[in-house]
């Protein structure tokens, strides 16, 4: 998959989250123990927005502690 696209999307995810913590945080008046799983929900599915996008950019990276590159264990020699 194209990395762009999983940056696109992963960052209009994180900007549709944005938008509606700032609604509900608007329509709410009262803090309420629902409020906060649902604040908590938000976060937390904005984290995982962030880190599928840093696992992708990092993905194929050579960095200290990384693992070595895969080979395939099958070898096809052609004549």
């Amino acid at each position: 998959m194209n990395l762009q696209s999983i940056i696109v999307t992963n960052c209009i995810g994180i900007a549709m989250l944005v938008v509606l913590q700032i609604s509900s945080y608007l329509v709410r008046q009262r803090k309420l123990p629902s409020d906060r799983v649902f604040t908590a929900m938000i976060f937390l599915t904005a984290a995982a927005c962030a880190t599928e996008t840093i696992s992708f950019i990092v993905d194929g990276k050579s960095f200290f502690g990384a693992a070595p590159p895969h080979t395939s264990p099958i070898h096809c020699h052609t004549p």
